[in-house]
């Protein structure tokens, strides 16, 4: 039930979450709909719906900071997100024939694992050690063919259009079973599976992070998983977050996105662990 003092809660900690989310690329959902879900008294799906339908206006503030300041590739945002919501549709078909402690298993490794490469991604620098004694995973996955060459400003690189399609597919069907937007996915994988630069790979991550809330944001509109209240909060404090975000992102180096990402998906694996054991 919306009250004031629930909406003023839940206005700031939707601040915090889009400072940080903004930063790591992130929809912020991930961090969201634990911290709603166990502590005030909504149904889940009003939940999910709301805070989509509110990553929707994040992710547009975001994305026009990325826009302005050129850290967004759009051929491979837009190679990723195809098969990434339609691994989401499948996703969310499956959603309620997966045993959610499975389910939790897997989530909880993923988020482990990619934290821990993430930030000793930042904290070393193994990633190029590792690229002048033996061919990097990046190469790697390059070699694939039919492979696309991507050129920015000041860097080029190749990506396998199967492979990223193939890992676009996995992370849509896993952001279907649990619902969110899967941003704390997308920029890990493509700064340590694909070699993109941690800012460029951050403002690529929330354009699709915004088309796949377009897409889930509609599909709960049409089945009315929607609280007005809760859901203009959200809408006004996450822009308001990720405008300070974006503000502070231009003071950040690639190494430091990287630490942010690291730390936002152990903040990830608490707030799935919390939302799993501790329900309303």
């Amino acid at each position: 039930m919306s009250t004031p003092t629930i909406l003023a809660i839940i206005a700031i900690v939707a601040l915090v979450v889009g400072i940080v989310s903004v930063i790591a690329g992130f929809g912020g959902g991930v961090f969201l709909v634990p911290f709603i879900f166990v502590l005030f008294d909504y149904e889940f799906s009003i939940i999910v719906g709301s805070t989509l339908l509110a990553v929707i206006v994040f992710s547009i503030v975001g994305v026009l900071g990325a826009w302005r300041r050129k850290e967004i590739d759009y051929k491979l945002a837009i190679i990723f997100a195809i098969p990434a919501s339609i691994g989401a549709l499948i996703g969310a078909l499956f959603s309620d024939r997966v045993p959610e402690l499975a389910l939790l298993i897997v989530i909880c490794v993923i988020a482990a694992l990619l934290s821990y490469r993430m930030i000793k991604h930042a904290l070393t620098d193994e990633i190029r050690i590792e690229e002048e004694k033996k061919p990097s995973l990046m190469k790697i996955i390059a070699s694939l063919k039919p492979n696309i060459t991507l050129k920015q400003e000041n860097f080029t690189y190749k990506v396998s259009i199967p492979v990223i399609a193939l890992v676009g597919l996995l992370s849509g069907v896993l952001t279907g079973l649990i619902g969110l937007s899967g941003g704390w996915v997308h920029t890990p994988l493509l700064i340590l599976g694909f070699g993109i630069p941690p800012l460029m790979a951050a403002g690529t991550s929330l354009l699709i992070v915004l088309i796949k809330a377009m897409v889930g944001g509609v599909t709960h509109i049409v089945e009315g998983h929607i609280d007005r209240f809760l859901f203009l909060t959200l809408a006004l404090s996450l822009p308001v977050g990720a405008g300070i975000g974006t503000w502070l992102k231009r003071k950040l180096k690639g190494k430091q996105v990287s630490l942010i990402v690291g730390i936002s998906l152990i903040l990830v694996l608490i707030f799935i662990l919390v939302s799993f054991f501790l329900p309303p």
